[in-house]
């Protein structure tokens, strides 16, 4: 038995034992890259067999049939309620009802409120830089 199939036989007695796999090696993104944008045309590939199989056995409109139709918004989901809404500490948090009109009408929001200071995605990176690397001509 060689180092590699021990050590793979230990990692899945771990795992077995209620243990966490090992992480596997991770990959550098300029060669990450190349296979993200192979997966990307192979599924573009399949897509397109899949649509070109349902055309020719005449079926059309894709083949999700778990999609349900898009109900319609009545004018009355688009205004606020004065039924909807949070009640705490006094005040009636209706923010969930502002940003989308409701798809059911159940009182609970699917998604919690974030509290605290939100993170600015183009701020990072501002401060002291780590190793320039070389340039290249």
């Amino acid at each position: 038995m060689t180092w590699k199939e021990r050590k793979e036989l230990e990692n899945q007695k771990v795992v077995s034992l209620g243990g966490k796999p090992p992480k596997k090696q991770r990959l550098p993104l300029s060669v990450a890259r190349v296979q993200m944008k192979k997966q990307k045309e192979r599924e573009q590939k399949m897509l397109e067999i899949k649509e070109h199989e349902n055309m020719v056995l005449g079926r059309f409109g894709g083949g999700s049939g778990a999609r349900r139709p898009v109900e319609k918004r009545k004018p009355e989901d688009r205004v606020l309620r004065s039924t909807g809404g949070h009640f705490k500490n006094g005040i009636l948090d209706v923010k969930h009802l502002l940003n989308r009109a409701p798809s059911r009408d159940d009182g609970s929001s699917s998604h919690m409120v974030s509290k605290g200071k939100k993170q600015n995605s183009g701020d990072r990176n501002k401060g002291k830089k780590k190793g320039g690397g070389r340039k290249h001509h």
